[in-house]
Order: structure tokens, then C-alpha cells, then sequence
């Protein structure tokens, strides 16, 4: 895409806008939806990443992060820091029957789960909020380099 602006210039407003930007996204609260997918080009050889997402039901705001490759990014350690560090302690977490969610209680957080792949959702919004961050995950992938956008993006 060319354009008629110059690099520094394109450079200088960069600036002034990123000193704006909070150095950390605030955490998700209440009732939080999570879920985690794979993401890759179509027939490609090249690597499947591991896209978990968590949205907060009653405003939208949504969390995204790379959490791995196919081999690691689904693993609880990987899924439980990804919780953490998006969503505050206390919150209800709802997420689908993945083992890897199942000790989230053990680090302060209610938990229920569901079998999204026999339909079960906690409610309607829900799951629209999981197909919205699923949604998300999927732009997140296919517009960016995913080895150079490999951290948490601040709510949407």
C-alpha cells in the first residue's frame, strides 16, 4: 500500500499516538468467556499457532494472545498464565470441557464448563461472545505476521 506521507512522518505520529497507549491492558472481570483455537494458512507446510481468546460478556472487551504452536500453546501452564495475566482473580471463567481449564479454581477463579462441541453454552451471549473472539483470533492471524505479534493485544 503506498501512500503520499513519508516515513517520518508516518514515524512521528506513530509516536504521539503509542505514549497514549496504557503499557498494560486492563484485566477482563465478571463473567469472562475463554477459548483457544488453531490458526495457520490454508494447505500450508508452515506451523499451526495456538490463538486463546477470553471475552468479557457484558461489554465485549476481548483478549487475545499467541500462546504457542500446535505442540505447546494448548498446554495448562501455557492456557493458566494466559488466564492470569487477562483475567482478574474472582471472575467466572467459561470455557469448554479442555482439561486444561480444569484447575483454574485452584488459582482463585469460579469456573463452569461446557461442551461446545455438543452444543452446550452457558447462554446465548456467550456464545456469541465465543464466536466474536474466535472472530477476532482469526484477523488477529491472518492480517499480521503471527512471529512478530506474539504478545497480548490490549482490549479491542
Amino acid at each position: 500500500m503506498q501512500t503520499e506521507l513519508s516515513y517520518q512522518k508516518v514515524s512521528r505520529w506513530y509516536e504521539r499516538f503509542r505514549i497514549h497507549l496504557p503499557d498494560t491492558a486492563p484485566l477482563l472481570e465478571g463473567i469472562v468467556q475463554a477459548d483457544e483455537s488453531y490458526f495457520s494458512k490454508k494447505k500450508s507446510k508452515q506451523a499451526k499457532y495456538i490463538v486463546a481468546g477470553a471475552v468479557e460478556s457484558h461489554s465485549g472487551k476481548t483478549a487475545l494472545q499467541i500462546t504457542g504452536d500446535h505442540d505447546s500453546g494448548r498446554d495448562r501452564a501455557v492456557l493458566e498464565q494466559f488466564i492470569q495475566d487477562t483475567v482478574k482473580s474472582s471472575s467466572m471463567v467459561v470455557a469448554d470441557k479442555w482439561y486444561a481449564y480444569d484447575e483454574l479454581p485452584l488459582l482463585g477463579y469460579d469456573h463452569e464448563s461446557h461442551n461446545h462441541s455438543k452444543g452446550d453454552y452457558s447462554d446465548t451471549k456467550d456464545r456469541d461472545c465465543l464466536e466474536l473472539c474466535i472472530c477476532w483470533g482469526w484477523w488477529f492471524c491472518s492480517a499480521s505476521n503471527v512471529s512478530a505479534y506474539s504478545t497480548l493485544i490490549p482490549n479491542i
